[in-house]
C-alpha cells in the first residue's frame, strides 16, 4: 500500500494544487495491464502540468528509497479520464507513456498497482460491522518522508456503515482528520483474525492482518466561525484553507465501486497497455 501512493503536484505556472493519488491496475494478460493514478477531479482542476515522484528500482528488483525519479506530464488534462457524473469527484491520470519512456531511458520506477482483487466487494461489505478500522495513506499538508519518498499513514474508524450508501450516494464517512493534501487518499479497511501457515508439514496459527481498498477521500466536514457546519472538497492549496474554519475530523469517501466503474470506462477507451511484469 505504501508504494501504491504518489504525491501529485499540479500547476498552471502560477497556482499550485497538491494532493494524493494512488496507482490502480487492471490486468489484461499475464504481463500486460492498464495502469492509472486515481485521484479527485478537484486535485487536477484545470491545470496542464502534473509532477509525480517515484522511487527507483535496484538491480535486485527492490526499491531504492532514497533514489528518486521525477515524472512530469505537460498535457495533464489530455491524460485525465473523468467519471462521467459530475457529482462524483473521481478521475484517472494516464501515466503509462511516461513509465515506458523512463524504462526505455534505463530508469525503472518502483511502484505497486492496486488490483481489483484488493477492492472491497459486495460480499465483504455485507460482513462489515458499523464500526471498522480504516487506514488512510496520503500527504496531509503535503507532508511526506522526503528522503525516502514515503507517504503519511493515518488510522481511524468508519463513521458510517460501509455497506450502506450515505445520504443515498456511493459514499461513507470516516473518523480521520483530513487536511490540505489529503484529497485522493486511498482508504483501506483493516481486519485482523487468525491465519494459518504450513511449514515443514506443521500447521501454525497466528494473528493475521489483511486490507482491502474501500474507497478514496474527496471531502471533509468543517465548522466556520459562525458555527455553521459545511461539507467541502479537501483543499489542495493552503491559501484556500481559512484559519476560521475548523475541521471536525470527518472525511467523505467515494466507494471503491466507483473506482471499478471508472476502470471499466478506461478499459473501453484504452489505446495502449503497459508491461506489468516488473510492477
Amino acid at each position: 500500500m505504501i508504494y501504491s501512493t504518489v504525491r501529485i503536484v499540479a500547476t498552471d505556472g502560477k497556482e499550485i494544487s497538491v494532493g494524493t493519488g494512488f496507482l490502480v491496475l487492471r490486468k489484461i494478460s499475464e504481463d500486460k495491464g492498464l495502469l492509472y493514478i486515481a485521484t479527485n477531479k478537484h486535485v487536477v482542476g484545470d491545470y496542464q502540468i502534473g509532477q509525480f515522484r517515484f522511487c527507483a528500482t535496484g538491480k535486485d528488483g527492490n526499491p531504492i528509497d532514497n533514489q528518486h525519479i521525477i515524472v512530469k506530464i505537460n498535457d495533464l488534462q489530455q491524460r485525465c479520464i473523468y467519471y462521467p457524473n459530475d457529482s462524483v469527484d473521481l478521475c484517472f491520470i494516464d501515466i503509462m507513456n511516461e513509465i515506458e519512456e523512463a524504462r526505455n531511458a534505463g530508469h525503472e520506477l518502483f511502484f505497486r498497482g492496486i488490483t481489483e482483487e484488493l477492492f472491497i466487494n459486495a460480499n465483504l461489505e455485507q460482513h462489515m460491522t458499523a464500526i471498522e478500522d480504516v487506514v488512510m495513506i496520503g500527504y496531509p499538508e503535503g507532508f511526506c518522508d522526503e528522503k525516502n519518498n514515503k507517504p503519511v499513514v493515518r488510522k481511524g474508524l468508519t463513521a458510517t456503515s460501509v455497506d450502506t450508501d450515505y445520504n443515498g450516494k456511493k459514499e461513507f464517512m470516516i473518523d480521520i482528520a483530513c487536511f490540505h493534501g489529503s484529497s485522493g487518499s486511498p482508504v483501506f479497511i483493516e481486519t485482523t483474525g487468525l491465519g494459518q501457515k504450513v511449514n515443514n508439514e506443521s500447521l501454525t496459527l497466528g494473528v493475521k492482518t489483511s486490507y482491502c481498498l474501500a474507497g478514496i477521500v474527496h471531502a471533509m466536514v468543517i465548522k466556520n466561525q459562525n458555527g455553521d457546519i459545511k461539507v467541502k472538497d479537501v483543499p489542495t492549496a493552503k491559501a484556500l484553507y481559512s484559519e476560521t474554519e475548523i475541521p471536525l475530523n470527518l472525511g467523505y469517501v467515494i466507494k471503491a465501486q466507483r473506482i471499478r466503474e471508472l476502470m471499466d470506462i478506461a478499459f473501453d477507451q484504452r489505446n495502449r497497455t503497459i508491461n506489468t511484469s516488473n510492477s
